[in-house]
């Protein structure tokens, strides 16, 4: 009986309101990390009449504080004043993300990733612009990507790849002795071409970077078993794509709740055809919450665009998933 009502009160006290001043508190960055941790896990519960105070708090602050004569007292130098407006928006985004996913519970994953782009797309249309998570026909479709060939598939690179020196990634052959590869350039002009015996090769040392921003097209030939033969387009990314990247990602490290996180990067690494990226992050997803359908259905399409037999094993886990579910 101890132990139960020692339970009870513990779990009492996990789940109470914080008072408005640990709110206001968390809204000024004023709380140690461990309490700010549990008030991120109360309002995602969630708590509403929590959630909307902090949002309001959050979003209806940071104006107020950038227009008040102390604030630019306060910050009179030039980066001391951009240092402490980038906290604040900061703030604001993370408002925003609160405020626009307030109408979405936890027992509905599907809602509140879609109201968690909704939020991003209203913080920074800039980084965001129109980004919509995949729908479920979409991550469920048994196409790939640019993939082509008989008995032979190609991986990686594939979409649109950050590395101007990629590595090039195979499934093996059965039999096969050894590999050929070459890459062409968007026009058909023969780039370079090598051997492997093995189902990958990194980018050659004695060839010049690709361009940023060009379209490439590598194909494979396995000698020794009728000598099939596999290729893919892909494309490197330009400049703007990869800055695009690094601060999107910044921006959803910043503002979207932890357990959300790597789920939303993995759809929007998707949506921009950053294939590799958006398998790592459905991979971590996955990891944190392996019986997530969602997030096994994000990462089965990633797999999918890169032609990996690992989507195959997903595709099984969903299935399980259904029928016991």
């Amino acid at each position: 009986m101890f132990l139960r009502s020692r339970m009870e009160g513990e779990r009492a006290a996990a789940t109470a309101c914080p008072d408005a001043n640990d709110l206001a508190a968390y809204a000024e960055h004023r709380l140690p990390a461990p309490a700010r941790l549990a008030i991120e896990r109360h309002i995602l519960e969630p708590c509403a009449e929590c959630h909307d105070l902090l949002a309001t708090l959050l979003t209806a602050a940071v104006p107020e504080a950038m227009g008040h004569r102390a604030f630019r007292r306060t910050f009179r130098g030039t980066w001391q004043w951009l240092a402490a407006a980038a906290v604040l928006l900061v703030a604001a985004m993370l408002g925003a993300v609160l405020w626009l996913s307030r109408g979405a519970t936890a027992t509905d994953p599907e809602a509140r990733l879609v109201a968690t782009a909704r939020a991003l797309v209203a913080a920074s249309p800039e980084l965001f612009l129109d980004f919509t998570p995949l729908s479920a026909d979409e991550r469920l479709a048994a196409g790939g990507g640019d993939l082509r060939g008989n008995r032979l598939r190609v991986k990686e690179p594939v979409g649109i790849v950050a590395s101007t020196r990629p590595a090039f990634t195979w499934e093996p052959v059965s039999g096969a002795a050894e590999y050929e590869v070459s890459l062409r350039d968007a026009d058909g002009h023969l780039l370079f071409t090598a051997r492997a015996t093995g189902p990958s090769l990194p980018f050659p040392d004695d060839q010049p970077e690709l361009s940023a921003g060009a379209t490439f097209h590598l194909a494979v030939l396995a000698d020794g078993v009728g000598r099939s033969k596999g290729d893919r387009r892909f494309r490197t990314a330009s400049a703007q794509q990869r800055e695009l990247l690094v601060a999107a990602g910044a921006a959803i490290e910043r503002t979207v709740p932890a357990e959300l996180r790597q789920l939303v990067l993995a759809h929007f690494c998707l949506r921009q055809q950053f294939y590799v990226e958006a398998r790592a992050a459905a991979q971590a997803s996955v990891a944190a919450h392996p019986d997530d359908r969602l997030g096994l259905e994000t990462l089965f399409h990633a797999l999918v665009q890169l032609g990996e037999a690992a989507a195959d094993g997903v595709r099984k886990r969903l299935l399980a998933l259904h029928v016991g579910g």
